[in-house]
């Protein structure tokens, strides 16, 4: 951090206020700004858990349905004759 001569009396003062309102600002916008990523973080591992169990309940249906995996397409069995 670096000091920077602002003056001195009331000018001196008031500036020195106006400084640390800017500083607080901006560890406000900081922290807003880390709690937003905090809930995000959670809403991802939310929409992962959810999308793996419906590709799971996709897997399952398709593979009921008589589908099989061939280089990762569905294609449905072929009857034995």
């Amino acid at each position: 951090m670096i000091s920077e001569y602002v003056g001195c009396g009331d000018v001196g003062a008031t500036l020195a206020e106006i400084d640390n309102l800017a500083l607080r600002e901006r560890q406000a916008a900081r922290n807003a700004l880390g709690e937003e990523a905090e809930r995000a973080k959670e809403l991802d591992g939310v929409i992962g858990d959810l999308y793996r169990a419906a590709e799971q309940a996709a897997t399952e249906a398709l593979v009921e349905a008589g589908f099989h995996q061939h280089k990762r397409q569905w294609r449905r069995r072929r009857r034995e004759r």
